[in-house]
């Protein structure tokens, strides 16, 4: 079938040629289904703790009816069969794993036993006959968790089981969850939520409204592998305490923690039109003097009633297992903001606030003197927190990156460049350039939130007769928009709101092409060009997201590793003749430890001084194995050469040398894209001395594609 597709790089839409399952497809092949699967903490102690379970209820001659709400593989399902469940029905909701969930039950031989629901829980229906359960459970097994523990509806979904699907005095795998807080001084992740006004580029002074800098920001947890800090950046003015506990079932014995929100129980508070919010806090002792601007919250479940089974996403300095803890990506640690940084001292009293609704968590902290009040959602009201993300926030704050802009910017306005056509998505780049001195600088902007809060910023400036927002899209921008029909100079950073890949801001070319249409020749342009880089890395764990599962706790699941890799091998941005790939995906490259085993690779450069290539541009080469391990992945990304020898890099922050143990240290602010090697090699120190890494790089400019292609070559 035919259908239109938008291209990041060129900027239109094109007509392709698509299944009809496409959008399923993609859903599967960018999912991290594997990555859970390949959790073996979590799969061991799901199933102990069911093991457990059904002997309790087997050893008071209990039959035992299961249900396990979103299955995925079916693993939990079989689990509970194996260890003696008579049957279970198991939802979910996505028709192509529901499909897959079935076949995997009947290759495992429970066909008879478990029945797959392609379904919601919340739609299923019970009854006698042609129905999709024929009585009540008394064991419910489900993941239903993400990084906030009930972020994916799990209040609402448990809550329904209990009142349709559950008998009374149910068990539950897990019986219980509890949420962890620390509070947490951190710069460097308070800069991925305000903009700090002395990170802006120097001399400007751009002053910030008050609406941005009294602002609450979003109640959305910012999920990160927060071990990734670096020791030295981040300090901890608490212990970890426990703030809330979720009973999921009401027979759960353990009492970790002061303040308990019971499923069961909750069925007649948490009636539909109510108020669903909560609020609870904790009491602590502040560990240390310094300024607080945030907790760190995760969470530990209790897999069976006694609490003697637990799982946990602590993280290393505060995990019973520390450095050697389980690595998981569907798991993480989250983030969540104060109002404003708060000083606190040593030995001070603490009251650590834990809010929930239905879906979302919300914290605060205040001294332990201050009276207890109702604490606020955050809501935004600056337009800032919608518009930009975390990372963006980074970036903005990059003081490096901003210096090196208003230099360039500067160099131009002494060269005699007065006006300014700038190129980038929701960029306070127009800003620093008319403070730098251009006299008019015209911006295109899409985002009307953005445009809002530009036109504030602009305002407290005193900038609005230097920065005109142009109303129109770019293929309708014409000669008369120029001020006095001519452009001294097109700027950009370059980024775009569409850009999932490093490439994807090859955008500014193809627009910096429709603008010289309708200026003058001799216009300048900043950045002057990229260059396209990569280095070949051993990971530590990231490899895990494409790693076969093959067969987990017994369970044969091959079939559903068929289903993802057929998934991976039609993504629209690998070449499906090229056999060295499994995913080319985008990531942010310093969560996830990696060592060099190359050096960096010059991959491509693209001139945007010139006008765009009219025939394909190729490039191959072959360069050596510098490293030893394992060659998982090639990591690249964009830099760009602002002017002079200047560039900013969107990839490595330092020169690498490859020693092949070394950790690479990476920019936060931008995602790399890592190309995920079909068959991973071990290159010990013989092998990796006979060893070379082919590339192949095209760039075809009619339709803004490029393909890359790596082959490990012994």
């Amino acid at each position: 079938m035919f259908c239109q597709r938008f291209s990041p790089i060129t900027g239109k839409m094109e007509w392709v040629v698509e299944d009809e399952n496409y959008d399923l497809r993609d859903e599967i092949a960018r999912s991290a289904y594997a990555d859970m699967l390949h959790d073996d903490e979590r799969n061991k102690k799901y199933y102990a703790a069911t093991k457990e379970a059904v002997e309790k209820m087997k050893s008071v001659g209990e039959k035992i009816h299961v249900l396990d709400i979103g299955t995925g593989s079916g693993l939990l399902a079989m689990m509970a069969a194996t260890s003696g469940a008579d049957t279970a029905t198991a939802c979910e909701a996505f028709p192509p794993i529901a499909k897959v969930a079935a076949e995997i039950i009947e290759k495992n031989g429970f066909k008879d036993r478990l029945k797959v629901v392609n379904k919601r829980s919340t739609d299923v229906i019970l009854g006698p006959e042609n129905c999709d359960m024929d009585s009540r459970a008394n064991l419910l097994v489900t993941e239903l968790w993400d990084t906030e523990l009930i972020g994916e509806g799990a209040l609402p979904t448990l809550i329904d089981a209990c009142q349709r699907l559950l008998e009374p005095g149910f068990v539950c795998i897990p019986a219980a969850g509890t949420i962890y807080a620390q509070v947490f001084t951190c710069t460097a992740l308070w800069e991925m939520h305000q903009l700090e006004p002395d990170k802006l580029p120097c001399g400007t002074q751009i002053k910030l409204p008050n609406s941005m800098t009294t602002c609450l920001g979003t109640t959305s947890g910012f999920d990160l592998h927060v071990d990734e800090i670096h020791d030295h950046e981040i300090g901890f003015l608490s212990e970890p305490i426990p703030v809330l506990r979720f009973d999921f079932c009401d027979n759960n014995l353990n009492s970790n923690c002061p303040n308990v929100f019971s499923i069961p129980n909750s069925i007649t508070s948490f009636k539909e039109g109510e108020n669903k919010e909560a609020q609870y806090h904790a009491e602590t002792i502040a560990t240390e003097t310094g300024v607080a601007h945030g907790v760190v919250v995760w969470w530990l479940l209790d897999m069976d009633v006694d609490g003697k089974i637990t799982l946990e996403t602590a993280p290393r300095w505060a995990h019973p297992d520390g450095d050697k803890c389980q690595w998981r990506d569907h798991w993480m640690q989250a983030v969540y903001y104060l109002k404003k940084p708060l000083p606190i001292k040593q030995e001070q009293e603490l009251k650590v606030y834990c809010c929930h609704d239905e879906y979302s968590l919300w914290f605060d902290v205040q001294h332990g003197e201050s009276l207890l009040t109702a604490v606020e959602r955050p809501i935004c009201t600056c337009g800032a927190h919608i518009t930009w993300s975390r990372h963006r926030y980074c970036m903005l704050n990059d003081i490096e990156r901003n210096s090196v802009f208003e230099s360039a910017l500067s160099k131009l306005v002494n060269s005699g460049c007065s006006s300014a056509f700038c190129v980038s998505d929701k960029s306070l780049l127009p800003v620093t350039a008319a403070s730098a001195g251009f006299k008019e600088v015209l911006v295109l902007e899409s985002s009307i939130s953005f445009t809002k809060l530009l036109q504030k910023i602009l305002h407290i400036n005193d900038l609005n007769d230097r920065v005109h927002l142009l109303d129109k899209t770019l293929d309708n921008v014409c000669k008369d928009d120029m001020p006095n029909g001519k452009i001294d100079a097109v700027i950009g950073e370059p980024y775009f709101n569409t850009s999932l890949l490093p490439w994807h801001n090859l955008y500014f070319w193809y627009a910096l092409t429709t603008i010289r249409q309708l200026v003058n020749k001799d216009v300048k342009v900043m950045p002057q060009g990229g260059i396209l880089r990569g280095i070949a890395v051993e990971f530590k764990d990231l490899w895990k997201y494409h790693s076969p599962v093959n067969r987990v706790e017994g369970f044969d699941l091959s079939l559903f590793d068929q289903l993802i890799e057929k998934s991976k091998l039609k993504n629209e941005e690998i070449d499906g003749d090229c056999e060295t790939c499994i995913a080319l995906e985008p990531h942010h490259v310093w969560e996830y430890p990696s060592s060099p085993l190359t050096d960096v690779i010059d991959l491509m450069e693209f001139e945007f001084t010139k006008p765009l290539p009219e025939k394909t541009l190729k490039k191959s080469g072959v360069v050596p194995i510098t490293g030893l391990g394992t060659l998982h992945c090639v990591v690249l990304w964009m830099d760009f050469h602002v002017m002079d020898d200047v560039f900013i890099t969107n990839g490595l922050t330092k020169k690498c040398k490859s020693t092949g143990t070394d950790t690479l240290d990476w920019v936060r602010h931008t995602k790399q894209a890592v190309y995920f090697m079909r068959c991973p090699t071990y290159l010990d120190e013989k092998a990796a001395s006979e060893a070379t890494l082919a590339y192949t790089v095209t760039f075809e400019p009619t339709q803004g594609d490029v393909k890359l292609s790596f082959d490990l070559q012994r």
